[in-house]
């Protein structure tokens, strides 16, 4: 089964696509789950020195 290059679309939508993209070390639990809180808490911190 392949996939119609018909229906695709090359550039998503203007909502769709990011505004930031943040690379770096995941924090990771003991069972190796990310820690999703710890993703937010620096999400937060990054939008703070952007709005300042």
């Amino acid at each position: 089964m392949g996939v119609s290059a018909q229906g695709v679309r090359v550039r998503p939508a203007r909502f769709k696509a990011p505004e930031h993209v943040v690379f770096g070390e995941l924090s990771k639990t003991s069972t190796g789950r990310i820690q999703k809180f710890v993703l937010r808490e620096r999400a937060r911190a990054g939008a703070e020195r952007r709005i300042q």
